[in-house]
């Protein structure tokens, strides 16, 4: 006797991409209502019963999809950790040379950033920690894929400062200072960003973090005639 599973017909067949699609639509739905809310009124006022009303569905239907809000709270990061991650991905990819790469890299964080402030400075009033290069805390709002973000940054700047390195453009004994000043820069920056009315040019202010974490902060000295 054959152990395999009948194939579906095709109407079984249709009515599973039918509740596949209602399903992706349900919970984009719900994300994209949390994450006006969580920037609305921050993690701690925000609930499922706001979140449902926000996207238009009864709050039994949230439920369905996600049981608690810490949950909701780690998908939303996930959407966004994905995205951003695609667009820095993308930026460096046509960048040449450290510095372009660097500018690139702090252009697309800071540009992602401002799109979707609101939500982030919820994240930042949450952990209360920088969420690209804090250390894991042990805070009561499970996020692992806070993590996996910072893994992954993690993971793209030292490939930044390894092809820095072997292309001579910073020495091995600069690498450890600067490594530290890269996440202290952009940290304020980001913060400016999700705080400002109407935050600066990504590009403009990358191009200032660079300056300042490659050349420091003094006005460069005439050239000698």
């Amino acid at each position: 006797m054959s152990d395999s599973k009948p194939s579906r017909t095709p109407r079984q067949k249709s009515a599973k991409a039918r509740a596949d699609v209602l399903r992706d639509f349900r919970m984009d739905q719900i994300l994209d209502a949390a994450t006006a809310v969580f920037g609305k009124v921050g993690y701690a006022a925000a609930s499922i019963e706001r979140i449902a009303e926000e996207a238009g569905i009864a709050r039994s239907t949230v439920y369905v999809y996600f049981p608690n809000k810490d949950l909701l709270l780690n998908q939303c990061l996930a959407r966004h950790r994905v995205a951003l991650g695609a667009r820095v991905s993308e930026a460096i990819e046509g960048a040449v040379g450290f510095e372009n790469r660097l500018a690139a890299f702090f252009t697309a964080v800071l540009g992602y950033v401002g799109e979707v402030s609101e939500f982030f400075r919820a994240l930042m009033g949450v952990r209360g920690i920088d969420p690209f290069f804090g250390a894991s805390s042990s805070s009561e709002v499970p996020t692992p894929e806070l993590e996996t973000l910072r893994e992954e940054v993690g993971v793209l700047v030292d490939r930044l400062f390894r092809e820095a390195i072997a292309e001579g453009e910073i020495s091995p004994e600069s690498e450890e200072l600067s490594r530290q000043a890269l996440p202290l820069l952009l940290y304020g920056a980001l913060m400016r960003r999700t705080i400002a009315p109407g935050p600066a040019d990504p590009s403009r202010e990358a191009a200032q973090l660079v300056r300042v974490l490659l050349h420091g902060i003094a006005a460069k000295p005439q050239a000698s005639s």
